[in-house]
């Protein structure tokens, strides 16, 4: 009986911390890569995970901010009909939202807002035709980093001394981190529109 006292009183403390700690794990439910024109096939479209640590803040009255580093793969290939193109890259994501938990005492439904910034890393794009065979297509500098708003929602389920949280996200964002032309036209490029569902599980 003492232990499992003691069990509950330490499971109280770690949740009344003021700062968490854990990672984040999902999949995206979008494609980060799309066709620009509706020609042409997409192929490789890999971003099947997403995963990363994060860190929050809790505040009284069941307000939060979060933090995370979410890594996931970009892979997509572009085939038409005189050219094809495709792009590799490293894709970093750090959302900083702001939650709001609703009180009920051990599941706990939550919102959260904020912005969201992105970079990408050792970004390998490149494009080929029938005729001039393969040309290197460099990754555009300024279009690399960007910006955009994400809203969530989702549950926060306490398990001793852990807090598992399921949850969907939608980022919308303000500029294309990429694209592939050729002749002037684009082929493919990264999408606006982001959905995911991640689960969280911190102490």
């Amino acid at each position: 009986m003492r232990f499992l006292a003691l069990l509950f009183l330490a499971a109280g403390c770690a949740a009344a911390q003021p700062l968490g700690f854990g990672v984040k794990i999902g999949a995206p439910l979008t494609d980060a890569i799309s066709l620009a024109n509706g020609q042409g096939t997409l192929a490789n479209k890999w971003t099947r995970f997403t995963f990363g640590p994060m860190v929050e803040v809790r505040l009284p009255f069941g307000v939060g901010v979060e933090a995370d580093l979410l890594y996931k793969r970009v892979d997509s290939s572009y085939s038409g009909s005189v050219v094809s193109a495709g792009v590799k890259a490293n894709s970093w994501e750090i959302p900083v939202l702001l939650k709001y938990r609703f009180g009920f005492p051990v599941v706990k439904p939550y919102i959260a807002a904020g912005p969201s910034f992105h970079t990408f890393t050792n970004v390998d794009q490149f494009l080929s035709t029938i005729l001039a065979g393969p040309a290197p297509v460099p990754a555009p500098k300024a279009a690399k980093n960007g910006m955009g708003l994400t809203l969530g929602g989702g549950v926060e389920v306490r398990l001793l001394l852990i807090r598992i949280s399921p949850e969907l996200r939608y980022t919308y964002w303000g500029s294309r981190a990429f694209d592939a032309t050729f002749l002037g036209n684009e082929l493919l490029h990264s999408s606006k529109n982001q959905a995911e569902f991640l689960v969280g599980i911190s102490f």
